[in-house]
């Protein structure tokens, strides 16, 4: 089974809530952290380094559609 993407400020915060083992990878729109200091903050408690990388980057990884809305935080996490 291949990673599954979760995307948006709501569902992210979601998953690390439920099950923040499952996380792989957080991505992180680069700018102001403060706005994402919130995601900054789970990841590093489960154990994982945010990475802070372009939009280009948020949705190539996320498979995105133009027009689909990531607020900036992207989280790759193991399949359920």
């Amino acid at each position: 089974m291949s990673d599954e993407v979760v995307y948006g400020k709501h569902p992210v915060r979601a998953v690390f809530l439920a099950r923040p083992e499952a996380v792989r990878r957080l991505l992180l729109l680069e700018g102001p952290i403060r706005y994402l200091q919130e995601f900054v903050n789970m990841a590093k408690a489960a154990g994982i380094e945010p990475e802070v990388v372009d939009r280009a980057t948020i949705d190539r990884l996320g498979r995105l559609e133009p027009g689909e809305k990531h607020q900036g935080v992207l989280a790759i996490t193991k399949p359920r």
